[in-house]
């Protein structure tokens, strides 16, 4: 699931997640807010921590999402 979430945080949508999503996966609806982007980051940390799977970091989608959320998305704003 975070993966589906990962890819909708494109230059497209300015690095903003969907917020819905259907049964395939697709992104329904763009967050347009702050918290959701940096919770993907939150989230997968906390996964991380939890399960102590490296996939959570060294993932080339999800770590290109964290990296985005923290560099282009803040400086856009």
């Amino acid at each position: 699931m975070m993966k589906s979430v990962a890819k909708t945080a494109t230059s497209k949508t300015d690095y903003e997640p969907s917020r819905h999503y259907d049964y395939g996966g697709k992104g329904l609806e763009i967050a347009n807010q702050v918290p959701p982007v940096f919770e993907i980051v939150w989230a997968s940390y906390i996964q991380y921590l939890w399960t102590g799977n490296a996939e959570w970091i060294n993932d080339s989608l999800l770590f290109g999402c964290y990296k985005n959320a923290v560099t282009v998305y803040l400086e856009r704003r």
